[in-house]
């Protein structure tokens, strides 16, 4: 896939209980430095929510494989 003209942004966040709202305040601020300040309800929301499914699933992918590969 080749995206041109698309900002992005990733962290590095341990799926501890404060990281929903710790991935919301990075993300807000992201878009702030790309000025970007008018959907900050929604992206503080979707945030959140989508931090809180992945916590719920168990974290990250990456530390529920076994040994072998699998899931």
């Amino acid at each position: 896939m080749q995206g041109r003209n698309r900002r992005s942004a990733n962290w590095s966040l341990e799926a501890a209980p404060g990281f929903p709202r710790k991935a919301s305040g990075f993300v807000l601020g992201r878009l702030h430095e790309w000025r970007y300040q008018e959907a900050d309800e929604a992206a503080a929301a979707l945030t959140e929510l989508l931090a809180q499914s992945r916590m719920a699933a168990g974290g990250c992918p990456c530390t529920s494989r076994t040994r072998s590969g699998r899931r």
